[in-house]
């Protein structure tokens, strides 16, 4: 199971390409999969960290958040460049969505335990005053995707 990068590598507006070279034969990697590797990269250094040093993970959340405002605005651009790319790769936003439940459900599961605590920590009236650019670019997004379903 030798994976390397092969030495040929493109990227263009519309198609992101890696070629990879597996046991004699060479494989596409398109958008789809290089998100998804970015992904399983992340989780895997998080499980692995968490695993060996919970205190080193939690750490380093902490420092990731130390300035709110400037995590927002990376993340949404992030979100916003993978956004694109998921598109370009021939994703719609309902197949978005539908990925976006089953995420849901997933993280229900995980949160169940912490809620009670978590509750106490949010006043219901400041729900949308202190969110309210997430909210509005939720509300788009639902927008999009009934449009995309319904009309």
């Amino acid at each position: 199971m030798n994976t390397f990068l092969y030495p040929y590598t493109f990227f263009n507006l519309n198609y992101t390409c890696i070629i990879l070279k597996k046991r004699g034969e060479i494989m596409v990697s398109g958008t789809i999969e290089i998100l998804a590797t970015i992904l399983i990269v992340i989780m895997g250094i998080k499980f692995l960290v968490l695993a060996i040093n919970p205190k080193k993970w939690f750490s380093f959340a902490e420092s990731l958040y130390k300035n709110v405002k400037a995590m927002q605005i990376i993340s949404l651009i992030l979100a916003g460049v993978i956004l694109y790319y998921l598109l370009q790769a021939g994703i719609t936003i309902t197949q978005i969505f539908a990925i976006m439940l089953f995420l849901s459900f997933l993280m229900m599961m995980q949160m169940a335990p912490f809620v009670k605590k978590l509750m106490k920590l949010f006043k219901p009236k400041d729900v949308f005053k202190e969110n309210w650019l997430p909210v509005i670019i939720w509300i788009v997004l639902l927008l999009w995707a009934i449009k995309e379903i319904f009309m």
